[in-house]
């Protein structure tokens, strides 16, 4: 029996061959199911039935990517992504052949998943500075109400994310892609797991572990799959600036400084020779006097 060790900070842990599959199945059940369970287990035969679904529906799977204006796909949606809705994209359609890719947890009115960029714990928020929690999923009108001055004025969510390709978000958009439309357009159409995927149809848009990277760190990569192909010029604005090293940075700060000094000392120059002109007349009439 193989033994699995992590270290976390100071601790060790330990797992057994039978821990290591009890924790697979617990993720395996997470990214099948998700939240749609209502937080009441589904019994063996629920999830049975569940699973075969979904190993079934991986031919349906629907492909989700977040593309900008240049069609470079900044984010590969996955099972855990978020959508406007504040559901994950496991808990949607995932493999609806019309692509109508609809929440499927109980009461939510969200008819199409729509990415947010957030990861963990992040919060999008909207220019009234409100989350994206507190706008209406369907008109996007901010529903948060102040003790005084009452309901926001908000009409509509408007963010100032910045995404790495230089773009805002209301630069980019959500794609969905069926297998064919995908494989007509030259990109990746592979599952992880030796191409089972762990049993997830929710897998969106990724189809490898560099999927998890944003699209410009993925630029070699995209250059290839972008349809129409990225340009040079537009290269230039997409790829990440390059950091500096401590001797270019000190060089820039002392041109600054030079230029600083430069300048201070004009003022100087000219304020000694305003002081001159004014000295100047007082003087002329003191050596006329001894004159």
């Amino acid at each position: 029996a193989t033994t699995l060790t992590l270290t976390l900070m100071s601790t060790v842990i330990k797992l057994d061959s039978s821990a290591q599959a009890h924790i697979q199945a617990y993720w395996e059940y997470k990214n099948i199911v998700g939240d749609t369970d209502g937080g009441k287990l589904l019994s063996e035969e629920e999830y049975a039935k569940r699973r075969k679904e979904a190993f079934e529906n991986q031919k349906n799977r629907v492909y989700v990517t977040w593309l900008n204006e240049n069609n470079l796909e900044c984010r590969a949606v996955g099972p855990s992504s978020k959508c406007f809705c504040g559901h994950k994209f496991r808990d949607h359609d995932s493999c609806n052949k019309q692509k109508k890719v609809s929440c499927k947890i109980s009461k939510c009115k969200c008819k199409l998943f729509e990415y947010i960029p957030i990861r963990g714990s992040q919060d999008l928020k909207c220019h009234c500075k409100h989350s994206y929690k507190f706008h209406n999923i369907t008109s996007r009108k901010c529903n948060k109400k102040h003790p005084v001055k009452g309901l926001c004025r908000c009409h509509g969510f408007v963010s100032s994310f910045g995404c790495p390709c230089g773009q805002p978000f209301s630069a980019h958009y959500t794609l969905f892609e069926t297998r064919k439309e995908r494989q007509k357009a030259g990109k990746r159409v592979d599952n992880l797991g030796m191409g089972t995927g762990m049993g997830c149809a929710a897998l969106g848009g990724i189809t490898t572990f560099s999927s998890l990277l944003d699209g410009v760190d993925r630029v070699p990569q995209m250059l290839q799959q972008t349809n129409p192909p990225i340009s040079d010029l537009q290269m230039q604005f997409i790829r990440p600036k390059q950091k500096l090293t401590e001797e270019e940075e000190m060089a820039l700060y002392a041109r600054k400084y030079e230029k600083t000094s430069s300048y201070a000392d004009l003022q100087n120059q000219q304020a000694i020779s305003q002081n001159e002109l004014c000295i100047q007349p007082e003087n002329m009439q003191m050596r006329h006097r001894h004159s």
